[in-house]
């Protein structure tokens, strides 16, 4: 490699590199650099003269380090701009680019928000899917365009911090234009301004036809409306009406859902009173409805089809059943929940698998009567029990040694006192160390503990309880559900 010395610093230049010559082991130089000794006389002058040649040396690395650093500043922005090429001409390899429109369609669904209540009413339509899949690419939009099911859920929420959201009518009417069949949800809000309310149901209502799906809340501007549907909803199949208000005012019952003929399922929901509903009853196979019991009989009676009900009784004058003395017969029901033990006691249902009921903390005598009550006049065989607010220990206990059959077991506690009452029914399921101690219900497969506040559950039992039971054998799942995980 061929070499030359600076003329300035005096350092030996290597083609692009520069080095530093550096005294050697031995010399007298390295001798006064690893050492205290004072030079000579005469070694001043040639110390001397080498900090002037270091002095030169560092004047030109000063000189020349802004210049290399801004030529490193342009290779770094090449560097990145070549990068991005790259990375933009490998995108053309994508998998995504020849994945076939029936499968991309399919992955485009699971991005579909999930409806479980009111959507926010401030949230931006164009950042969420669909919406947004359709301005990623000419492809993608092309797939997101000829797919109609992902435009069908049209889901709209007043409340009174933002009484015009964010889906004006023009959206409503391309969204509608792009689906063929509609999942309506519509939240109305009795404090807000009610025209642009009533300008988009009515428009939702001329495309009524196309509904498969209801979910409304109602207040009392929208009421009246729902007289145009009378006979315009022949595909609709599920229908949840929630009151926003109180439906005194409103005369009459609801009679416009009552010649639907797809419907199969329906929910009510109104705490404040009760207002009747007229339902094609016969061709339910889903049911959930709060209203006075005499209500429900009626309903039950035409349900003959009916395969899971919520039944639930929650009005202060709806609990009278002193007049009612008759047993109803459904014979396809598998799944029940009762808010009342007692409606137990007048169902005859040969194939019911599995029971819910909002348990009392001292009503545990009359549910056992009850659950006895439906099992032996059935003869259903009980696969799956379900306490909802108190796990009685001794009625718990009774049931799971009365009913073998019972393999899934789910307690939720929805108090601190239906907490503490759950960490004991943990303690009770523990299996003991000894072979030979008794062990309570053997025969539970699948264990399930739901409370509303994590301080409600203690979480060292919970995972005693499951190493117990899986190292038994027998356990295939357990799970702890809480609205938040456990304390750091």
């Amino acid at each position: 490699m061929s070499s030359s010395r600076c003329s300035q610093c005096g350092a030996t230049q290597h083609q692009d590199r520069l080095e530093l010559d550096v005294a050697g082991p031995g010399t007298r130089h390295h001798i006064l650099l690893n050492s205290n000794e004072a030079p000579l006389e005469f070694e001043i002058a040639g110390i001397k003269s080498g900090l002037t040649t270091l002095d030169a040396r560092l004047v030109f690395l000063d000189d020349e380090i802004p210049r290399l650093q801004g030529q490193l500043k342009q290779l770094r922005e090449q560097r990145a701009s070549v990068l991005s090429y790259r990375t933009q001409s490998r995108s053309i390899l994508s998998a995504l680019r020849r994945m076939p429109p029936e499968i991309l369609g399919c992955i485009f669904s699971w991005t579909l928000p999930a409806i479980s209540e009111p959507p926010p009413a401030t949230a931006s339509r164009l950042m969420e899917s669909p919406w947004v899949l359709s301005h990623v690419s000419r492809y993608w939009r092309a797939v997101a365009l000829s797919d109609a099911s992902l435009w069908s859920l049209v889901a709209v929420n007043y409340d009174s911090d933002n009484p015009r959201p964010d889906y004006p009518l023009s959206m409503a009417d391309t969204q509608v234009g792009r689906a063929k069949k509609l999942k309506v949800h519509f939240y109305g809000c009795e404090t807000s301004n009610s025209q642009p309310q009533i300008e988009m149901f009515r428009y939702l209502a001329q495309h009524a036809p196309q509904w498969e799906e209801l979910s409304v809340g109602l207040t009392s501007h929208l009421v009246p409306l729902l007289s145009i549907l009378r006979d315009r909803v022949p595909l609709l199949r599920r229908l949840y009406i929630q009151w926003q208000s109180d439906p005194v005012s409103t005369v009459g019952p609801l009679e416009c859902f009552q010649n639907a003929p797809s419907l199969l399922e329906a929910r009510i929901k109104n705490n404040l009173r009760f207002l009747p509903v007229l339902f094609p009853a016969h061709q339910f196979t889903q049911y959930r409805l709060d209203c006075p019991w005499e209500t429900h009989a009626t309903i039950l009676k035409e349900a003959v089809n009916l395969v899971e009900a919520r039944i639930s009784v929650d009005f202060e004058d709806a609990e009278d059943w002193r007049n009612f003395c008759e047993i109803l017969d459904l014979t396809c029901l598998r799944r029940l929940f009762v808010s009342h033990s007692e409606i137990l006691k007048f169902l005859w249902a040969p194939v019911l698998e599995e029971i819910a009921v909002d348990f009392d903390e001292d009503e545990g005598p009359e549910f056992m009567s009850g659950l006895q009550s439906v099992v032996s006049r059935s003869s259903c065989i009980l696969r799956r029990l379900c306490l909802w607010g108190f796990a009685n220990l001794q009625t718990t206990t009774e049931i799971l040694q009365q009913f073998p059959s019972i393999v899934e077991l789910a307690i939720i506690a929805t108090t601190p006192v239906g907490g503490e009452l759950a960490e004991t029914l943990m303690k009770r399921l523990i299996v003991p160390a000894d072979s030979g101690s008794a062990v309570i219900a053997p025969q539970l497969r699948y264990l399930s503990f739901a409370c509303e506040d994590e301080a409600f559950i203690n979480y060292s039992i919970y995972m005693e309880m499951v190493a117990s039971r899986w190292r038994a054998g027998g356990l295939k799942t357990s799970e702890l559900l809480v609205d938040s995980g456990p304390p750091s």
